[in-house]
């Protein structure tokens, strides 16, 4: 009975703790207003501001670094190509909301420049819209005029 007693309370001081940090994979965040926000329905497109697909490491509000995906035979990595710990927090005024576009989580005790991390489990043809840590739609990344945007398939309400 004991027994089981301090491993109740070792499995809860373990979760507490975790073993390695996860990042959220994803385009850099956008600035959209909170009224087109609330508007926002399938098909539409959310322009993300980039010619070409850069993708940051995110932990929470904070940008921790900044990655490109590398070529592999077997799998997809994405190599840091340096760390940021930039904080994206909330914008200042309340008719914008800053929008986080996720691919997913990988997980990674710490990050380093030159790190190579796999992403393999990763699906890049879809992804999730954030805005303030809850999740609003998901959508699929296009090319808009030579420009990286999302497409909206579903909307969470």
């Amino acid at each position: 009975m004991r027994g089981e007693t301090q491993a109740a309370h070792l499995e809860k001081m373990m979760q507490k703790h975790p073993y390695c940090v996860y990042y959220d994979v994803a385009f850099p965040a956008v600035v959209l207003k909170r009224t087109a926000r609330k508007k926002l329905k399938e098909g539409d497109i959310v322009l993300m501001r980039i010619r070409t697909p850069q993708l940051q490491l995110y932990k929470e509000n904070v940008c921790m670094a900044n990655v490109k995906m590398q070529p592999s035979l077997k799998s997809v990595v994405v190599e840091v190509l340096h760390e940021t710990k930039t904080h994206y927090g909330t914008h200042d005024s309340k008719k914008y909301d800053v929008l986080l576009c996720s691919f997913g989580k990988v997980h990674s005790k710490e990050i380093e420049k030159g790190m190579v991390l796999n992403v393999s489990e990763l699906d890049f043809t879809s992804l999730k819209l954030f805005t303030e840590g809850k999740e609003l739609a998901m959508g699929r990344p296009v090319w808009v005029d030579g420009e990286v945007a999302v497409e909206i398939t579903k909307v969470k309400r």
